[in-house]
């Protein structure tokens, strides 16, 4: 029986992505979260204003800066963080996808193989190359391959050529 190798299982990378990618909101969600977030801050803040009875500059300076800040944790934690994590994960996916493109590129470089047919002596066992050039079959499948050989005897060729050793 051939000795075979064992290909050892694929390890996941160190910053392997999890089972399963953390779904995100849909645009057309997170549209709605932040159009209704600035509506019921700008409604809180103008009833409030309304009842403190500032004048028309004031009121409009004090509506713009307490809607901006407002606003901005709306728009950091509903459009920021989850574009910010889905980025990260493509950037993970696609350097996972690089190392494996590299892992099959290295992978093909060592495959030789040999294919269709070979011109084979039936008398010596030399094979002919393209050039016309024959060769020790040690010889051809070591250039073309990366296969080496080692020389032993079957027991058949021992009986027939060395009856005496046995």
């Amino acid at each position: 029986m051939p000795d075979t190798k064992r290909i050892p299982p694929h390890e996941p990378p160190k910053n392997a992505l999890p089972a399963t990618t953390p779904s995100y909101p849909s645009p057309f969600a997170l549209t709605l979260i932040v159009g209704f977030s600035v509506f019921f801050v700008e409604l809180l803040i103008m009833v409030t204003l309304h009842v403190m009875r500032f004048p028309p500059v004031a009121e409009t300076i004090v509506d713009s800066v307490v809607l901006t800040l407002l606003v901005i944790p709306v728009l950091y934690f509903f459009i920021y963080r989850p574009m910010a994590r889905h980025i990260h994960t493509l950037q993970l996916i696609r350097a996972d996808r690089e190392r494996l493109i590299a892992e099959l590129q290295d992978a093909d470089e060592q495959v030789k193989t040999l294919s269709g047919l070979l011109p084979i002596c039936a008398w010596c066992k030399k094979i002919r190359d393209p050039e016309g050039k024959w060769n020790e079959i040690e010889e051809y499948v070591q250039h073309h391959t990366d296969a080496d050989f080692t020389h032993s005897i079957c027991p058949e060729c021992r009986k027939r050529n060395f009856p005496t050793s046995l």
